[in-house]
């Protein structure tokens, strides 16, 4: 079973212990080692340094506007789930939906929605290939716990 424990002080401090192995973090841990390394993912322009300026309130020239709001809303939206964590270790729907929410404020009509649009890719030659439609996500859970009762009924 994984369990959420957070600390607060001066600098949030979150520990997840998973078997014999418990990962302690901050908030400035979590901005060096993911927010700033999600620059390097999906097509953002921002290097590292840039992150690094926005993260710091400095205004960086060159890039698209959205790429410093992300970056910006992602901080703020971890921020908060370590303090909804922090509150309660359970996980919901509903703070599932309002980390969604804050990550995507202003950047998308559907924040804090389950996705209901399918992926797909764009070829080289024009044309779209499409990917599995999304599943039911909200039903997804309480199925598999009914599925893996009724297999483990004594």
């Amino acid at each position: 079973m994984l369990c959420c424990k957070i600390r607060s002080g001066r600098r949030s401090k979150g520990v997840i212990p998973c078997g014999r192995v418990a990962i302690r973090w901050s908030l400035e841990d979590l901005e060096e080692w993911l927010l700033i390394g999600s620059t390097l993912v999906e097509g953002s322009t921002l290097s590292e340094q840039d992150a690094r300026d926005v993260l710091a309130g400095l205004t960086v020239s060159g890039h698209p506007v959205i790429e410093a709001r992300e970056l910006l809303n992602y901080r703020a939206g971890t921020a908060w789930l370590m303090e909804q964590l922090e509150r309660s270790p359970y996980v919901s729907q509903d703070l599932v939906r309002d980390f969604h929410r804050r990550l995507l404020d202003g950047l998308a009509d559907d924040a804090g929605h389950f996705k209901t649009r399918q992926n797909y890719v764009l070829r080289s030659d024009g044309s779209r290939h499409d990917y599995l439609r999304p599943g039911p996500v909200a039903e997804a859970p309480i199925n598999g716990a009914v599925s893996w009762r009724f297999r483990h009924r004594k």
